[in-house]
């Protein structure tokens, strides 16, 4: 997974980073996010986290477990 953004912060004591709006996000399945607000994303091991207060928007691949679907 990739975020994106042109400017971010980290804070060591609680850390946490900081992405400063706009921010992408994409992985190798072409799945993608967009976010209107800022993003702070939790890097302690074990506890690793994603928040945002502002809108997202997204593309994800679902797989179906209906066998009588393709």
């Amino acid at each position: 997974r990739t975020l994106t953004a042109e400017h971010a912060e980290y804070d060591g004591k609680t850390e946490k980073l900081k992405l400063f709006s706009p921010v992408a996000a994409h992985d190798t399945d072409e799945q993608d996010l967009a976010f209107t607000g800022d993003v702070f994303v939790g890097t302690k091991d074990g506890n690793e986290t994603i928040e945002t207060p502002g809108r997202t928007k997204g593309h994800f691949k679902v797989e179906s477990n209906d066998q009588d679907q393709p």
